[in-house]
């Protein structure tokens, strides 16, 4: 077995991990600097966020906007979101229609399924949950428990919860790996500003979802199009800036050993 000292090819996954001085000491400069900036542009955020969610809900053509924030004196305060409607309850048809796409959905999953057989699974998910939502609305369309308003405060707080513990998640995780400072301080900018830009745009999608489609597809919103979604957006993010160069890639052009 050849020794990795001296050798200018190995897998990087060897010396992956910055040693926990390296980490501490990235987690001491950029975890107070991530949120002394959050802080400091945070009224600018919340104005794009008015502006963008305005053009959003007039490019969609239904009504809503941000009102004023609230707790506006409280620390990353967060935005509230205006239905400027009642979410309306699925009709008969609907529920027949949506049940049997369903059905045809899960059904056409067993069709040469071999060629996309990850896929069909998550299809036949999603196929039985809402068939199941169907089933649940077909004996009585108005008792469902959640307005849509209450269903855009809950996607306010998960949006909102997510971008205050981005630096912490990339301090515990990120920080960890044996990049350059500037590489963990332009990783943590770019995760934490794309989830501000997108943030109206996340809003606009679940309310313009609930306002064409009725309050039939809440729960597929939420269970799917909610914090399962911007979790998958964030590991996508994360394994681009994970896939960076890292310190020992920088030795000479190649890949090397240090102690």
């Amino acid at each position: 077995m050849k020794s990795l000292e001296g050798s200018s090819e190995y897998d990087r996954s060897v010396s992956a991990l910055a040693s926990p001085r390296h980490w501490l000491m990235s987690s001491l400069l950029l975890l107070p600097a991530s949120y002394g900036v959050l802080a400091y542009t945070w009224p600018s955020v919340l104005q794009y966020w008015s502006t963008a969610f305005a053009y959003a809900s007039r490019w969609v053509n239904v009504p809503m906007r941000i009102d004023d924030i609230r707790d506006k004196g409280a620390w990353l305060a967060s935005p509230a979101v205006v239905l400027q409607w009642a979410g309306r309850y699925p009709g008969k048809v609907l529920l027949l229609v949506t049940a049997l796409a369903c059905m045809g959905a899960f059904g056409a999953t067993f069709v040469h399924k071999e060629r996309w057989l990850p896929i069909a699974y998550l299809v036949r998910a999603l196929a039985a949950v809402q068939f199941a939502v169907c089933i649940y609305f077909l004996p009585s369309s108005n008792g469902f428990p959640y307005s849509a308003q209450e269903h855009m405060r809950e996607m306010v707080l998960t949006q909102m919860i997510g971008i205050k513990i981005l630096p912490i998640t990339m301090s515990l995780t990120y920080y960890t790996l044996n990049f350059t400072l500037t590489q963990k301080a332009l990783a943590t900018l770019l995760i934490v500003s794309y989830f501000v830009a997108i943030a109206p745009f996340f809003f606009a999608l679940h309310a313009s979802i609930v306002f064409y489609g009725s309050l039939l597809f809440v729960p597929l919103c939420f269970f799917v199009l909610g914090a399962p979604l911007l979790l998958g957006l964030l590991l996508g993010l994360y394994s681009y800036c994970a896939s960076w160069p890292g310190v020992n890639r920088q030795v000479g052009g190649r890949a090397g050993f240090r102690r």
